[in-house]
């Protein structure tokens, strides 16, 4: 309700403006305990960020634009709502709802994990496994999505050993075909990691 709340009125400052919107809270349905401090991230281009910014502190948010690694770690800490603006322009992975531009849950939560290993989010690494293995469960994942994002964002290989070491260890339904010409590799490296321990 807030972030279609904020879309609206970030449309209404900027009708021509592109953006997309999200925040941790849509991924709320698959988290085990409620989320505690959201995060709404704004991504945009460079000629509007700097605008977007100052109209959301004008708006009460406490918004950083390009925010750095200690941002990350320490959004949860302030009073006011936080709202990161990053100069991004990625088109992969959109759909629309009611007219405003949101990213695929399986984007957020790369995202999310990308801001957890790259910035230093301050987000349970624990609770981001227990979403995805939610969102399995519930509506699905879209794997090819999820992995060409995941190559988009640099993080193909980290999906790849995620996703095998929890078909591994879980019955979730993790499909094989995902794993075509690397389940060799992974099983051979898993032997030399043994040979090398003992």
């Amino acid at each position: 309700l807030e972030l279609s709340r904020l879309a609206h009125d970030l449309k209404r400052s900027f009708p021509m403006a592109k953006f997309v919107i999200w925040s941790i809270n849509m991924l709320a349905d698959y988290a085990h305990y409620a989320i505690g401090r959201d995060l709404i991230v704004i991504e945009t281009d460079k000629i509007l960020s700097t605008s977007m910014r100052d109209a959301l502190i004008q708006k009460g948010y406490h918004a950083i634009l390009n925010p750095q690694n200690r941002d990350f770690q320490e959004y949860a800490y302030y009073g006011e709502k936080s709202v990161f603006v990053l100069e991004r322009e990625e088109a992969y992975g959109l759909s629309k709802l009611d007219e405003t531009v949101v990213p695929t849950p399986e984007r957020i939560w790369l995202d999310i994990y990308y801001f957890i290993t790259r910035k230093g989010l301050s987000f349970s690494p624990s609770e981001l496994g227990l979403m995805f293995a939610n969102m399995l469960r519930k509506e699905g994942v879209n794997f090819n999505r999820l992995l060409r994002y995941a190559r988009r964002r640099n993080l193909r290989d980290e999906m790849i050993i995620f996703l095998y070491n929890l078909k591994q260890s879980s019955p979730l339904p993790i499909p094989d075909n995902i794993f075509i010409g690397r389940k060799q590799a992974i099983e051979i490296i898993k032997e030399m990691v043994e040979g090398a321990t003992e």
